[in-house]
């Protein structure tokens, strides 16, 4: 069963919904999952897999459009995103210290631009104890997923003109480049190696070489449950062996991207494993995933300051609930409404009108919080 949009992939759900869950619980207690930052590597993988594998499909058919591309991209994930800005800062303005504010206003320009991953880089590490009180802390892997947004499409179509049959050589070329990147900077600059997207391409490129072979090829189906039963055994062992102290991303980084890409290949074909990443449950966190990563960090760091900064066991039961509620309800009012929206005619408004309003929401944030706050 080739790729395809006519056969959905439920197990995929099951895989964000693993890595959502991971992130989640990572950062209200990281004891409980201490490698639980690597769902974020399954997030790119599983970009990886689908974007390329629509652009490569559509350049075939002669259906892509970049503007199009684009413009569905921020249909998918601005809104949302923007709403969580907005609350952020009302909750900012309230709760941080002047000093914070400054910072605050910082990072929510360089998230609302996508540029947040090299803002927090010049900040701190990612695993430093101040970092914690970041509240867009999150948005770095937004950032990271945005430049691919900018960058793999155009290099995609410049393969399909030039040289369609070097597509597999050609990226696997700059996924084992950006690997080496990764691998070399993880030893002299961790930090850059951790937020930087040229050193996280490899695994966006490993879900987009799946998605691509698939569309001419089938996936075996003798051995597909043992297969997915390794990948998702392969993330399971990353989740509780990494730790803070692992060197990361580099090549540790490969062993989950693998692990996501193994059930990615064999998954459409799993019989007796659809139970675990296919039910109701995974179907629903796997569909509100995006919204729960975006809620549950500011939740959490506001909640913090605001009351405690060490959570009980009751208060981290209830942020991790908390978090995956304020998601669905944020996936099924804000996402679903948006993504509904068909593109009638080709148009850029919606790209200007996002940067209009980015603009003037900063204004408006710089002029409460320097002259009113």
């Amino acid at each position: 069963m080739p790729f395809s949009t006519k056969h959905y992939r439920w197990d995929i759900q099951g895989l964000r919904a693993i890595a959502v869950l991971a992130v989640v619980i990572f950062h209200i207690n990281p004891m409980l999952l201490p490698g639980g930052y690597i769902g974020v590597d399954i997030f790119f993988v599983i970009s990886g897999y689908l974007i390329l594998g629509f652009i490569w499909r559509d350049l075939k058919r002669g259906q892509f459009n970049l503007l199009t591309f684009y413009t569905k991209r921020v249909y998918r994930l601005f809104p949302a995103l923007f709403v969580v800005v907005v609350l952020s800062s009302i909750a900012a303005y309230f709760i941080l210290l002047p000093d914070e504010n400054e910072i605050y206003l910082k990072s929510m320009v360089s998230t609302l631009f996508y540029f947040s991953n090299f803002y927090f880089y010049t900040e701190a590490n990612y695993f430093n104890d101040a970092m914690a009180y970041y509240p867009l802390l999150h948005t770095w892997s937004l950032s990271v997923e945005e430049q691919f947004y900018m960058l793999f499409p155009l290099l995609l179509i410049l393969i399909f003109t030039k040289s369609k049959k070097h597509l597999f050589t050609l990226l696997i070329l700059i996924g084992l480049a950006s690997l080496v990147l990764s691998q070399w900077y993880v030893n002299i600059d961790a930090s850059f190696a951790f937020f930087a997207s040229p050193t996280r391409f490899f695994q966006f490129i490993i879900g987009g070489l799946i998605a691509i072979y698939l569309q001419d090829h089938h996936a075996p189906r003798r051995g597909s449950d043992l297969g997915v039963i390794l990948g998702v055994g392969i993330i399971f062992y990353t989740l509780y062996f990494y730790s803070e102290k692992t060197l990361f991303p580099g090549l540790n980084a490969l062993l989950p991207s693998l692990g996501a890409g193994l059930v990615m290949y064999l998954g459409m074909h799993a019989r007796y494993t659809t139970f675990f990443l296919e039910n109701k449950l995974m179907h629903l966190l796997g569909n509100a995933s995006y919204s729960i990563y975006l809620w549950h960090w500011p939740l959490l760091v506001f909640y913090k300051l605001k009351f405690s900064p060490n959570l009980s066991t009751k208060e981290q039961v209830a942020m991790l609930c908390v978090s995956i509620v304020l998601g669905i309800v944020s996936w099924y009012f804000i996402e679903n409404k948006f993504r509904k929206n068909r593109l009638s005619s080709l148009t850029i408004k919606p790209i200007l009108y996002v940067l209009g309003v980015s603009f003037l929401f900063v204004l408006i944030n710089v002029f409460i919080f320097k002259y009113v706050g």
